[in-house]
């Protein structure tokens, strides 16, 4: 996703389609939004092929990407995180959706 040329969001997903009965049918989905990360922390975690940005015309990772407090600053992980949940029940509503919070000390306990 991006706002005006600038990238905000990254996912990827994997599809497995499982038997023409629907056993084994399976999705995974997961992606990433950027709300208010220190930018200059993106280099050291991304390491892009030069000639990849090169092609692009882009001098460099942080040059693609923004905040999206850049664009909105009122947005905050409490109200993005409560406006996808709300979202993502309207689109799915007829489907059941299992969600469960989890807390930082949750994340802690996880090897």
């Amino acid at each position: 996703m991006q706002v005006g040329e600038r990238k905000i969001s990254g996912s990827a997903y994997k599809l497995k389609l499982g038997r023409s009965n629907g056993f084994g049918r399976r999705s995974l989905h997961h992606g990433t939004m950027l709300l208010n990360l220190d930018l200059t922390c993106l280099g050291k975690y991304l390491n892009p092929n030069k000639k990849k940005l090169e092609s692009k015309g882009v001098d460099s990772v942080v040059s693609r990407v923004m905040n999206l407090v850049e664009a909105n600053p009122e947005i905050n992980h409490d109200n993005f995180s409560a406006s996808l949940t709300e979202e993502f029940t309207k689109r799915w509503a007829p489907v059941p959706v299992n969600k469960q919070v989890i807390t930082e000390q949750m994340l802690k306990s996880i090897p």
